[in-house]
């Protein structure tokens, strides 16, 4: 299965749906406390830096299973997102067009 951010030609493929899915994340309350002082370091960084890297995989994978639960070829039209809540949380969020061919 393959993700791409081109369209698909409808003429040659058929949407089956698409396919969305978030994660939201959340930091320690140490890190919650460093952004609400507004005393950022380096750690507290690194903690922002490893939540985002765990949540991206968990978002395409269940974004790759829904498209293979619907027999998807690949999923086209993909936009993945980061988006801050509030301080210390994260909405990861994955659009795309779940496509088979015709």
């Amino acid at each position: 299965m393959f993700l791409t951010k081109n369209p698909y030609d409808p003429t040659t493929h058929r949407s089956l749906g698409v396919i969305v899915e978030t994660v939201i994340v959340s930091s320690s309350i140490k890190a919650d406390f460093d952004v609400f002082l507004k005393s950022f370091t380096p750690n507290t960084l690194t903690e922002y830096e490893a939540m985002l890297e765990s949540a991206y995989p968990e978002v395409v994978t269940r974004a790759r299973e829904k498209a293979h639960y619907l027999g998807a070829e690949g999923i086209y039209n993909v936009t993945v997102g980061f988006e801050a809540l509030y301080p210390g949380v994260m909405l990861v969020h994955f659009s795309g067009d779940g496509v088979s061919p015709l």
